[in-house]
């Protein structure tokens, strides 16, 4: 799935001519995401303008990132679930 991701970035962004990217990324589509952070993070830190997740694991992102992106993922990132923590996360909205 993470390779098919990889695949599909550079096929479409090759041809792309957008400025600003809006991602949205539900369920294990989070860990696709991640793994696009992890190996296209110059280009996404220049074009990402959103960046939404559903019920989804995204928080490898942070595990690699340094806390200015952090803050820039934050800013334009939120993760929208369907399920209740005891805990709030970055970027992070309940819809209980």
């Amino acid at each position: 799935m993470e390779s098919h991701c990889r695949f599909a970035w550079k096929v479409m962004m090759q041809k792309c001519p957008a400025k600003q990217l809006a991602i949205i990324a539900h369920s294990a589509g989070g860990m696709c995401v991640r793994n696009l952070w992890d190996v296209e993070r110059n280009t996404l830190k220049t074009k990402l303008k959103a960046l939404v997740f559903t019920d989804s694991y995204y928080h490898g992102m942070f595990n690699s990132s340094n806390n200015a992106e952090i803050n820039f993922l934050s800013k334009i990132g939120i993760h929208f679930k369907a399920y209740f923590k005891d805990y709030q996360e970055i970027g992070e909205a309940s819809q209980n």
